[in-house]
């Protein structure tokens, strides 16, 4: 493991990442723009291309990883993307923690749960648990 940056790489990403560029030919395999090439920035001044790999999957670690050469600008793009994803889904996470535990501090405090989550969804259902057996009053027909 190599760290580069705050994130550690495996032993062959550089070897792999310079073969990758010559495969793409040195140009970014978003936007296609050429290594070194010139445009204008934002503030009107003159800038040359960089070009960076990419882990789409995130998994710099892996020594067989998939990666992609992007400009710096649709590395940004695609790393602001997955970045975004992972927090919905970090956030989803603690949303659901946290309605187990307020369901748990409820039962724990002697009230009966009225409402469930559907599993695989966000939807709630009306409930209603018995804390003792039912079937004798149940008639089948």
């Amino acid at each position: 493991m190599k760290k580069i940056g705050n994130k550690f790489y495996a032993d062959n990403f550089p070897l792999r990442r310079d073969i990758r560029k010559e495969l793409v030919d040195h140009s970014c395999e978003r936007c296609r723009r050429a290594y070194k090439s010139i445009y204008i920035g934002k503030k009107g001044q003159e800038c040359k291309i960089v070009l960076v790999a990419h882990h789409p999957n995130n998994d710099t670690e892996n020594p067989d990883a998939e990666l992609i050469i992007l400009c710096r600008a649709c590395h940004g793009i695609a790393q602001r993307l997955y970045n975004s994803e992972v927090n919905r889904l970090a956030a989803e996470a603690q949303r659901k923690a946290d309605l187990i535990k307020a369901r748990l501090d409820a039962i724990e405090a002697g009230q009966l749960v009225m409402f469930s989550e559907i599993e695989g969804t966000s939807e709630l259902v009306p409930c209603i648990h018995f804390e003792f057996p039912i079937s004798q009053f149940l008639h089948s027909r």
